[in-house]
């Protein structure tokens, strides 16, 4: 899977930094099963986090493959990003 705002060669890759997505991660994020990367950081995203996105193999990494902060993701999060979640404005969480 390769999306991307910017120009950066790779099939199995899916960044989008400051690309203007917002909304919700949806809960059948898992079914990107075949990322090795996913950054998604400074963008507009909202709500809380699905659990299912712990069955992503890249969420322990480190942050140069996985990385959802500068967003605006709401807590709780899933453990096993807990120490990867990086700043979030929580502002308008609940």
């Amino acid at each position: 899977i390769h999306w991307i705002c910017q120009e950066v060669p790779s099939p199995y890759y899916f960044y989008e930094y400051n690309c203007g997505l917002s909304g919700n991660i949806p809960e059948e994020v898992s079914n990107l099963d075949a990322l090795i990367k996913l950054r998604l950081q400074s963008n507009n995203l909202t709500g809380t986090i699905p659990e299912s996105i712990c069955e992503l193999n890249i969420t322990n990494n480190g942050s140069y493959w996985f990385s959802l902060e500068n967003n605006k993701l709401c807590p709780p999060y899933p453990k096993c990003i807990k120490n990867v979640i990086g700043n979030q404005n929580i502002t308008n969480c609940k």
